[in-house]
């Protein structure tokens, strides 16, 4: 990916996660914030316990355990102030109704976008 512009695509193998209370999810969200050059974070969800109330978040099971999550994060994120750019992205998988921290993968996916922004 070269660009904010491009479809952005996380794929998890729930059948390799070694986190008990994770394993054999059904359902599952992304929880996404984006970071400008300032280091202003922008937000989807108000935070993880939420996330499930926002459709557009939702991963889609592409076989049995295999979930996928698809995004322009130009568009996800389209309430950027003008002339701010996208310089990284934080995910947080997390089971609907989320209650404690059994109910997340541990760590975050951080992808950093071109130096400079896109």
């Amino acid at each position: 990916i070269t660009s904010t512009k491009d479809v952005f695509s996380i794929v998890y193998n729930n059948t390799a996660e070694e986190k008990t209370s994770m394993q054999g999810a059904e359902e599952l969200y992304v929880v996404p914030i984006a970071y400008d050059e300032t280091g202003a974070a922008y937000q989807i969800a108000p935070n993880a316990r939420k996330a499930g109330d926002y459709p557009e978040l939702k991963m889609k099971m592409t076989k049995s355990g295999i979930f996928q999550y698809s995004c322009i994060p130009e568009k996800l994120f389209n309430a950027l102030p003008a002339g701010q750019k996208i310089m990284k992205i934080e995910f947080q998988i997390v089971k609907p109704n989320l209650k404690t921290t059994s109910d997340m993968v541990d760590g975050t996916l951080t992808y950093y976008f071109n130096q400079g922004g896109c």
